[in-house]
């Protein structure tokens, strides 16, 4: 086990909380949320310590006698800790259902961004402060989409070697979607 995982168990040991519980560490100076996955008990329920309010899970895979799920622990103090008890009574959930909120979009004061989760890319950026839009909407291309140029590496371009001489690369740029593209061609999709 590493230093600092043994070192969060002994700072555990120390919190009085219920004997079947997950203890959810911030070693960042400010509050946050994260997601946290876990093993659990079929039919287990997540709740918060000690207000015992429930937490949602998405059940990310069913085996025989346990789940494999993932919750988001909400208001992380800073430089803290946040309990979560275990105890039975959920009901069985198919793989795949999300308790969790999905959205393409997230915002502050200042921006309103979304995504395009089958490009891997940004569909849109406002700037609330300026009312206007940032992304060129008439653009082939979604804002920081992955895409593949193909040509200039048939012969000697001037691309590849910076001489006069040769020819200019003729080159071909589309999506990576339907090209010999890398397997890294696709972002995932975004959460929030």
């Amino acid at each position: 086990m590493p230093l600092w995982m043994d070192r969060l168990s002994q700072i555990a040991d120390q919190i009085h909380v219920p004997p079947v519980a997950i203890v959810v560490f911030n070693s960042l100076n400010w509050t946050r949320d994260g997601l946290v996955e876990t093993d659990l008990d079929a039919h287990s329920v997540i709740s918060e310590y000690p207000g015992m309010s429930p937490a949602p899970v998405e059940v990310l895979h069913h085996y025989q006698d346990y789940d494999r799920v993932r919750f988001l622990a909400r208001d992380v103090p800073s430089l803290g800790y946040k309990c979560f008890q275990i105890a039975p009574g959920r009901e069985p959930a198919p793989p795949g259902e999300s308790a969790l909120p999905l959205a393409n979009t997230i915002e502050n004061d200042f921006y309103r961004v979304e995504v395009d989760p089958a490009a891997g890319a940004v569909r849109s950026v406002f700037d609330k402060q300026l009312n206007r839009e940032l992304v060129d909407a008439a653009s082939p291309y979604r804002l920081n989409q992955y895409r593949y140029v193909s040509g200039g590496d048939e012969t000697a371009t001037q691309l590849v070697y910076l001489r006069k001489s040769f020819p200019l690369a003729q080159l071909a740029v589309g999506p990576s979607a339907g090209a010999k593209s890398p397997a890294f061609g696709r972002l995932p999709s975004a959460r929030s």
